[in-house]
């Protein structure tokens, strides 16, 4: 009898069935901060009780939470009497989270292995894996009437992401269009709290002045930029957000955070805050000059920057309408610009150019062209102004330079060589013709004032081309007439196509028209009161004064020339194909340093200084 009651007690001790059973579901990611799990609608926990006595309706029981961790206890304090919770049997009853707030109240628990003021003042427990579970207590007697029921979790917080690109205080090339491209690693992904979506917020600072703090500089102002990402870990960027002043210095950080907006990572998901600096600084070009070194022509010069490694001038003609500005690159710290009007006000500005990045442009300047010189040649006389004033080689030769023999000036279009050596190509002006004629010069001598000091240039010949003037033949065909040579025009204007001459016509209006290669028409007009107006392809017009002369010059240099009476200045060889072929191209005009000679063709008169050279 005392056996089979102690056996029976035995087994009521270790089958003891409670009449209540608890179960407890925690969401992850779990969060270190237990207000996470009571956010309304977060949706992170949930105790599900059920009362088994299917007798029994309205009893009235209490909740302990109970936290367990390494070395940490957390449960809910004996003294703290929260409202109660009404069990009817067999009818299961969900409580979630929002609704166990008291329960979580740092001051209804009981801290063990862990302060809670230290608690209290992060509001998080340590990283670490835990057990968090309820158990249910009779309201008025406080006895437990179930199991603990627990959810295992690992409490961490996720490290922010780092950077891979740029790197940590490194100098960026400064380009244009400026493209940066900014890529970061996240770190939450191999994480036990990975099971949530993250989004990335990347913001760009600028560091001025330079050597401020990076990190204060953050705390401080604005962003210059701030991009939010979903899922993507890179982005670019350039010009369309803002453009980035080379030499300059830039912080730079991103930022993880839940989708949901729980703090789920160290430093608030901040990365380290990292700089950069964007290329070097391309300066104004300083000290700039200008002067007019004849009626049609400036030369303008400036002392470079750090970087610069080009020039782009525009300039233009002071007061102008239009507004256009005409551009002149130099790899050099000087230009000349040339083909101006006499004595004229000329604006310009300066860019400095450092690999593809530009600097601003300087102030407008003026410069006033000189007045233009009535210029008389006397054969057998020596100029002047055609005295060599220097030894020096030069020793750069750009297209566009402008080098002189005597009163003869070539505008460079192709050089090679150095050291005052040179060999090339260009168009000549010839003075007392107003028109250019495509010229070479081999192996010259030219000093620093481009000057030719010894050498000579060539024209270039094709005794097929109708743009050759003989003054001694008599011209046929296509209405052109033979000009009269006795006296000059005072005054030429040049016209430039982009095409090469094919056909030069005189129409029933008696208007000439040049017609190109590509089919675009130049149109000379004349009209009544003897002023002549060139009308281009494209329906721009240039007017020009009584007695005054065009020369319109195409892509090959071939020139033709208007006369005051509105007759082109062509010949036509016999031929019905005014085209040229370069094929039989050949010198045919020598300018050297001691004399000058123009020979267009064998029996055109020679217009000398000095010593006669036929």
């Amino acid at each position: 009898m005392f056996l089979l009651c102690f056996t029976s007690f035995q087994h009521f001790v270790h089958a003891q069935v409670y009449p209540v059973q608890v179960v407890t579901e925690i969401t992850p990611p779990y969060s270190v901060y237990l207000s996470d799990y009571t956010a309304i609608g977060t949706g992170k926990l949930a105790v599900n009780l059920l009362l088994t006595d299917v007798s029994r309706f309205n009893y009235p029981v209490k909740l302990r939470l109970v936290i367990e961790g390494e070395g940490v206890t957390i449960t809910t304090s004996s003294s703290y009497m929260p409202e109660q919770i009404m069990l009817d049997g067999g009818s299961p009853l969900r409580l979630t989270g929002d609704e166990l707030v008291g329960y979580f109240n740092p001051r209804n628990l009981d801290f063990k292995g862990y302060s809670k003021e230290k608690y209290m003042q992060t509001g998080a427990l340590p990283e670490g894996i835990y057990r968090i579970g309820f158990q249910v207590l009779d309201y008025n007697k406080s006895i437990a009437v179930s199991l603990t029921g627990s959810a295992t979790a690992w409490l961490v917080l996720n490290d922010p992401p780092i950077f891979n690109t740029p790197e940590k205080n490194t100098k960026l090339t400064a380009s244009e269009p400026q493209n940066i491209m900014f890529q970061w690693m996240p770190r939450h992904l191999g994480s036990p709290n990975s099971a949530f979506s993250a989004e990335y917020v990347f913001q760009l600072y600028e560091i001025w002045p330079d050597g401020r703090n990076p990190n204060e500089v953050v705390a401080s102002t604005q962003p210059l930029i701030e991009k939010t990402s979903i899922s993507t870990t890179s982005l670019y960027s350039n010009t369309t957000e803002t453009s980035l002043i080379p030499g300059r210095q830039y912080a730079y950080r991103v930022q993880a955070r839940d989708v949901e907006g729980r703090d789920l990572f160290r430093n608030k998901g901040y990365s380290e805050v990292q700089m950069f600096t964007y290329g070097d600084p391309c300066d104004v070009p300083v000290q700039i000059e200008a002067q007019s070194t004849s009626s049609g022509r400036i030369a303008i010069s400036w002392e470079p920057t750090a970087y610069n490694t080009a020039y782009y001038v525009q300039y233009r003609e002071a007061g102008s309408t239009n507004g256009v500005w005409y551009p002149k690159t130099s790899y050099v710290n000087n230009v000349t610009i040339d083909n101006l009007k006499p004595q004229t006000k000329y604006e310009y500005q300066i860019q400095g150019q450092c690999g593809t990045v530009n600097s601003d442009f300087s102030e407008t300047l003026n410069v006033t062209t000189q007045a233009k010189k009535e210029t008389q040649v006397v054969c057998g006389l020596e100029d002047p102004s055609t005295t060599i004033t220097s030894s020096l080689p030069l020793t750069s030769l750009l297209p566009g330079d402008i080098i002189s023999s005597g009163k003869f000036e070539t505008q460079v279009t192709k050089a090679t060589g150095g050291n005052g050596k040179w060999t090339g190509e260009g168009f000549m002006r010839v003075p007392f013709m107003g028109v250019k004629v495509r010229v070479t010069f081999t192996d010259v001598s030219i000093n620093d004032k481009f000057q030719i000091t010894k050498g000579r240039i060539v024209s270039v010949y094709n005794p097929n081309s109708n743009y050759i003037v003989s003054l001694g033949g008599n011209n046929q065909g296509n209405n052109i007439t033979t000009p009269n040579t006795s006296k000059q025009d005072t005054t030429t204007n040049t016209i430039t196509i982009t095409s090469p001459i094919d056909t030069i016509v005189k129409d029933n209006n008696g208007d000439v028209l040049i017609v190109s290669q590509n089919g675009d028409t130049t149109t000379i007009h004349t009209n009544t009161d003897g002023t002549i107006v060139a009308i281009s392809a494209a329906g721009d017009t240039t007017a020009l004064g009584a007695g005054e002369t065009v020369a319109v010059v195409d892509a090959d240099g071939n020139t033709t020339v208007i006369d005051s009476n509105g007759n082109a200045v062509s010949s036509n060889n016999g031929s019905q194909n005014n085209k040229v072929d370069s094929e039989e191209d050949k010198p045919i005009a020598l300018i050297d340093r001691d004399f000058y000679i123009l020979q267009l063709k064998e029996d055109l008169i020679l217009y000398l200084m000095g010593i006669l050279y036929i």
